[in-house]
């Protein structure tokens, strides 16, 4: 077995020991030596921020989305009711029970699960009742009411029960065709006042 240490073999490694790189390539080596930078992930609060802030947006979304359904498919029900009494008013049935006064309708319509009121909103109004009769409007049994003004123009007057928030605190008016269709609600009831448009 030979030596490892001959001559030779020192003074190779003397040879090569002696060697070195100019600085600036020394430089460059530690540079492509050093270890890269790894990408730090965002920190688990930050993602949990992301989420949160999108879920809340989504909501956000979802929610006035609702709400403009909603407010469609009222105004959607308010038209159908509207147009109901619109074409009811048009046909202009005969009466069915003669009354000088609404109040007094109630004791002759026993079909009514309610009694039917002089409106609060008509109480400065002169009509002049000419008679009422059974009649369905957004499929509840109603109570139809003839009238006439000084002016002997012709009133159509809807009641019927409603005890969902329908109409609740306001009131709207539509045109159907050529008819004027007003709608409030006075506790649980329904009015609807029909009238030629223009008049």
């Amino acid at each position: 077995m030979s030596d490892s240490n001959t001559p030779i073999e020192k003074r190779i490694q003397r040879f090569y020991g002696s060697q070195s790189l100019p600085p600036e390539k020394m430089s460059e080596l530690k540079k492509l030596a050093a270890p890269k930078p790894v990408p730090v992930s965002p920190s688990y609060s930050r993602q949990l921020y992301s989420y949160a802030a999108f879920a809340a947006f989504f909501f956000v979304l979802l929610g006035s989305s609702l709400f403009g359904l909603q407010r469609y498919n009222q105004n959607q029900h308010i038209k159908s009711v509207a147009a109901e009494i619109a074409l009811n008013h048009a046909k202009q049935f005969d009466t069915e029970f003669e009354s000088p006064n609404i109040a007094n309708l109630s004791a002759e319509m026993h079909l009514l699960d309610f009694s039917p009121v002089h409106p609060q909103r008509l109480r400065h109004d002169s009509y002049d009742i000419q008679g009422a009769r059974y009649c369905t409007i957004d499929s509840a049994i109603a109570v139809q009411i003839h009238m006439e003004d000084e002016g002997d123009e012709s009133y159509t007057l809807y009641e019927y029960r409603d005890p969902s928030t329908f109409l609740a605190n306001q009131e709207k008016v539509i045109e159907v065709d050529d008819i004027k269709v007003t709608l409030w609600k006075e506790g649980e009831v329904i009015m609807g006042l029909a009238e030629r448009a223009g008049e």
